[in-house]
């Protein structure tokens, strides 16, 4: 189960409420991975440091509707990660980011299964194994 940011939770409530700009999106969204729960506020974000750790784009296909109770859409191809040269910890949530660093989270998870990396471990997601959903 994912939940949206504070960020993007704040923006929508502005545009709805206030009648503000939407923020701009952006080209590419990236899927970053974290050793804690970020929370909405991404203080609790620990991405690994070194080790070969990078963000990686996450290209979505189109929505659909779940039996009329939401909207899902789930990533549209494989998202791998550079094998890692150090040690990334063990794997406990994902978010989805603005940019490649830095940037806005706009949501996070917890992964069903931790996953430890050492080095030589590759991260990878296949294809529709992330979905988001909105109800």
């Amino acid at each position: 189960m994912s939940n949206f940011s504070a960020y993007v939770e704040q923006s929508i409530y502005d545009w709805m409420v206030l009648n503000t700009a939407m923020p701009a999106t952006t080209a590419n969204i990236y899927l970053g991975l974290s050793t804690a729960d970020p929370v909405d506020d991404a203080s609790g974000l620990a991405e690994p440091v070194g080790g070969g750790y990078a963000r990686e784009i996450a290209a979505f296909g189109a929505r659909g509707s779940v039996n009329g109770t939401g909207t899902s859409g789930s990533n549209s191809g494989i998202i791998t990660f550079t094998t890692a040269t150090g040690s990334w910890g063990a794997i406990t949530h994902g978010a989805l980011f603005d940019a490649i660093s830095g940037g806005n989270m706009l949501a996070f998870w917890q992964w069903t299964v931790p996953k430890t990396i050492g080095v030589g471990d590759t991260f990878i997601v296949a294809i529709g194994d992330l979905e988001l959903l909105i109800r």
